[in-house]
Formats: C-alpha cells, sequence, structure tokens
C-alpha cells in the first residue's frame, strides 16, 4: 500500500544524513509513528481509528512541519519529481 512505501521511505530517510537535523528528525519521527499506524489498518477501519490519527496529526501539526519543512514554489517542486 501507499502508506507502507511512505513508511519504508521515511525510515530510510531516518537512516540517512538528513536526519542529523534536530527538527527534520523530529518530524520524521513522528511521521514514522502516525504511517506504521495508517499501515496496520484493516480495509474496514472504522471511524474512531481514522479519528485517532487524524488527532495525532493535528496534535502533533505534521501536517504544518511538512508543509514548511518543504521547498516552496514550482522549481522546488519540479526538482522534487526528478
Amino acid at each position: 500500500t501507499q502508506a507502507r512505501d511512505l513508511l519504508a521511505t521515511t525510515r530510510l530517510m531516518l537512516d540517512s544524513p538528513a536526519a542529523k537535523d534536530v527538527r527534520l528528525r523530529g518530524l520524521l519521527e513522528d511521521l514514522e509513528c502516525l504511517l506504521a499506524q495508517i499501515a496496520q489498518l484493516p480495509a474496514g477501519a472504522d471511524r474512531e481509528d481514522v479519528q485517532l490519527i487524524s488527532q495525532g496529526l493535528e496534535q502533533r501539526s505534521v501536517l504544518l512541519r511538512l508543509r514548511t519543512a518543504s521547498p516552496a514554489g514550482p522549481a522546488a517542486r519540479a526538482q522534487g519529481a526528478l
């Protein structure tokens, strides 16, 4: 699944030199935890499980931190696609 692929990529990033940045490492660790939870969800997960994961995203400001950690603008997006 996509969540498992993203989880594997996140774990690789945790083992990379990029993880030496304290803020980035914290973000990757939070992301790893949430992706592991998503990857373990059964296909017919009930609303409560999904809400708990959503609350985790909000409480840890994961989406905001991802946006601020990502380069902005069309040039940055094009580079990321390579």
